[in-house]
C-alpha cells in the first residue's frame, strides 16, 4: 500500500466523501500525525458496522474499536497513539465520514 495518496486529519469527509463503501470496504488512509484525541463523525446511507482500525507505518492495520450499527448521522471518539488509521464498514452503504483529531 502506498501511503502517497494518504489523507490528513481535520479535512472534512477524508475517510469516506460520499462513496460506496462496499462490503468489508476500507476508506482512505488518515494520516492522525500522531495526534492522540480522535474524533470520528459524518452520515451513512444505512446501518453498518464499521471497524476502527490504526497502523504505525500504514501497512499493517488492527482493529481497536468497532462501532456498531453505525445508521444516519453519528459521533464517536478514541484514543490513540498510532500515526494512520483507516474503517472498515461491514455493509455496502454510502458514507460521508471524517476523521478528526487533537494532540
Amino acid at each position: 500500500m502506498s501511503l502517497i495518496g494518504s489523507r490528513v486529519i481535520g479535512v472534512n469527509n477524508n475517510a469516506w466523501d460520499d462513496e460506496d463503501t462496499g462490503a468489508g470496504g476500507e476508506s482512505a488512509v488518515v494520516d492522525l500525525a500522531y495526534a492522540s484525541k480522535v474524533s470520528i463523525f459524518g452520515n451513512t446511507s444505512g446501518a453498518t458496522d464499521v471497524e476502527v482500525e490504526v497502523s504505525a507505518d500504514g501497512n499493517d492495520f488492527f482493529t481497536v474499536k468497532t462501532i456498531s450499527a453505525w445508521n444516519g448521522d453519528n459521533h464517536d471518539f478514541i484514543e490513540t497513539a498510532s500515526r494512520y488509521m483507516r474503517l472498515k464498514s461491514s455493509a455496502d452503504i454510502k458514507a460521508s465520514i471524517t476523521i478528526s483529531a487533537k494532540v
